[in-house]
């Protein structure tokens, strides 16, 4: 399982959920819903603050997949406490466990697979 039941997943906007063109990563709504259906809280996050991590939700129209948005900040970490995992394709300083994927670009990369890999991980350790 990626984060213990009722922990938190922090994820990241620019290079790791969409590309530098809005681009939605292949597989991020599936690994959310998986996550979400095993009890544990969704957040997003961006150094662009709150309001465009939600923006770029909305866009997608997965804004009410998220249980929070947030400016990147350990702040955040620190209020959500125990059980977080960020997923970020930035080496970010975290409080909990950092997954690090490689930026995302739909032009070099149109058959990424790095959330359906997440997924599958998550699904294959559930408890």
């Amino acid at each position: 399982m990626i984060a213990p039941e009722q922990g938190w997943v922090i994820l990241d906007v620019d290079g790791t959920i969409i590309d530098q063109n809005d681009n939605l990563r292949p597989y991020v709504i599936q690994f959310i819903l998986a996550l979400k259906r095993d009890n544990i809280h969704v957040g997003l996050w961006s150094g662009g603050g709150a309001g465009y991590a939600e923006g770029i939700a909305r866009k997608w129209f997965i804004d009410d997949l998220f249980e929070g948005f947030y400016r990147k900040s350990n702040a955040v970490l620190e209020v959500l406490k125990d059980g977080v995992v960020v997923i970020d394709d930035e080496a970010v300083v975290t409080t909990g466990k950092l997954i690090r994927v490689p930026s995302y670009d739909r032009e070099l990369h149109p058959d990424d697979e790095v959330f359906k890999e997440l997924l599958l991980h998550h699904l294959h350790t559930e408890g």
